[in-house]
């Protein structure tokens, strides 16, 4: 029984976590400010929810792994911002393929 509600527990975190990720950026673009900001606020939201939830130490193992997966996403995302940046300022033409193929996969 623990490992369905595990399971359980797991599905709605992630899709929690990823309707209220992708307001935070449809919000930001929305409002005509930079991409990066809304993938930055973003980041950290997802960064303080899931560390937030995984300090409380569940014993469900699948969603203990969902909230490290989702640590290590807000990490990989506060990465790129910098890249992003970079490359709007270089490469315009390649950061607007760049965002409009990040806007599918959210």
């Amino acid at each position: 029984m623990k490992a369905i509600e595990s399971v359980i527990l797991a599905i709605t975190y992630v899709f929690f976590a990823s309707i209220v990720a992708k307001l935070i950026i449809y919000y930001f673009k929305n409002k005509y400010t930079s991409y990066e900001l809304g993938l930055f606020f973003s980041a950290i939201y997802l960064g303080v929810f899931s560390f937030t939830i995984l300090r409380w130490d569940f014993d469900y193992f699948m969603l203990n792994n969902f909230l490290k997966a989702g640590i290590t996403i807000s990490a990989i995302q506060l990465t790129l911002i910098p890249i992003l940046i970079f490359i709007k300022k270089r490469y315009n033409s390649l950061y607007d393929k760049i965002v409009m193929k990040m806007n599918k996969m959210l």
